[in-house]
């Protein structure tokens, strides 16, 4: 695990076929609220915003009700905290 927020947790993966390295987010998935997570990433085209590779749904146990939503993206090797704190330091503005 490379990250863990109050939704989701990061993971960093390698795809077998292409040894290319990923990071996977999985959401838990509550019936009671619709996460909208997938379907405003889909539609978000910004030079600024991972593209989404693949999404896909598991559960980790033979309940239904423990659905995760699995993103699969580009590994970025920093966050937006890491690059605000940064630049902070050097006293510029992020732009």
């Amino acid at each position: 695990m490379i990250a863990r927020g109050t939704f989701a947790s990061v993971y960093m993966c390698t795809i077998e076929k292409t040894q290319k390295i990923v990071a996977v987010k999985r959401l838990k998935q509550d019936k009671k609220f619709k996460s909208r997570e997938l379907q405003i990433h889909k539609e978000l085209f910004h030079q600024n915003i991972i593209k989404i590779q693949h999404a896909f749904f598991s559960n980790e146990t033979a309940l239904p009700d423990d659905a995760m939503l699995n993103i699969v993206m580009d590994l970025i090797p920093s966050n937006v905290f890491k690059v605000i704190t940064y630049f902070k330091r050097l006293k510029n503005r992020v732009m």
